[in-house]
């Protein structure tokens, strides 16, 4: 799936939501039944090892300005990039009301990263009691020959998706070792330098 055809689908999905805060103090009511974490969850993640200042300044100028007008916002997930200056050169960003996008490029692979704080809770529907993927441990998948990690860190649920030039026979989306290195390669942006 190309990276325009994901980051307009993101976008229109979030567009359909039509999401409104309503205030920051505590866990967030966004709309019924949409919550997001609170902010005392947001700071933990202050915590987590901040992007190198030569990988920031790899970024696009537009994707760094969004990105870190977006780290600063209460109703946003903390901001987490590949430490890899290859790759943030070729960052691109779509930024929405609880919830951001960033898509990479390698040579042969891309990277895509969503973070949504926006938790939907169905009336009548529960989750099933299974682990909650953690970034330590996280839920890796793969369907299409897209290789999808999904974890929950600081009150928001991330995806990581990696596409491979060859699919699975790719080491990166067949091996879940370098998969999980990527995963410890996210880095925080800070707001400031």
């Amino acid at each position: 799936m190309g990276k325009r055809l994901v980051t307009g689908l993101v976008a229109a999905v979030a567009a359909s939501l039509s999401l409104t805060a309503v205030g920051h103090t505590g866990a967030v009511q966004l709309a019924p039944g949409v919550t997001m974490p609170s902010l005392a969850q947001r700071a933990s993640s202050a915590r987590h090892p901040a992007l190198s200042s030569q990988a920031r300044a790899a970024l696009p100028t537009a994707t760094r300005t969004a990105l870190i007008r977006a780290a600063v916002q209460p109703t946003l997930p903390p901001v987490l990039l590949v430490d890899d200056v290859g790759l943030l050169r070729t960052a691109e960003t779509v930024v929405g009301p609880t919830w951001h996008a960033v898509s990479m490029t390698g040579p042969d692979y891309s990277v895509y990263i969503h973070a949504s704080a926006a938790a939907l809770h169905v009336p009548g529907v529960r989750r099933p009691p299974v682990r909650t993927p953690s970034l330590a441990v996280p839920r890796v998948s793969r369907t299409h020959e897209i290789v999808t990690a999904h974890f929950v860190a600081w009150g928001v649920a991330w995806d990581v998706d990696i596409e491979c030039l060859g699919g699975i026979d790719h080491p990166l989306c067949g091996d879940d070792v370098l998969i999980h290195a990527l995963l410890k390669s996210l880095r925080r942006l800070e707001p400031r330098p």
